[in-house]
């Protein structure tokens, strides 16, 4: 399956491939709505009726205050889903 996506989307392989081509350990996969156990890997087996989500972590910001304040720095992580594929 992502095999497909890649060969579709050749830009999208360093978000979710590191370079032995593993899947980044900043992407979760669903399958069927589900994190299944153990985390999925690239030899996980699907079935046509299966539904594959990815979710991709997202870090970093800054918050600033106005002029006459200080900056406030911060990091915050949080999942953002890429879609259903």
């Amino acid at each position: 399956m992502l095999e497909e996506l890649i060969a579709a989307y050749p830009r999208v392989r360093p978000y979710l491939l590191d370079a032995p081509g593993v899947l980044q350990m900043s992407i979760r996969v669903l399958i069927n709505n589900e994190r299944p156990e153990p985390d999925a890997t690239l030899m996980t087996v699907l079935h046509d009726e299966d539904k594959v989500t990815l979710l991709v972590a997202v870090a970093g910001g800054a918050l600033t205050a106005s002029p006459i304040h200080s900056t406030r720095k911060f990091n915050k992580s949080w999942w953002c889903m890429l879609g259903d594929v």
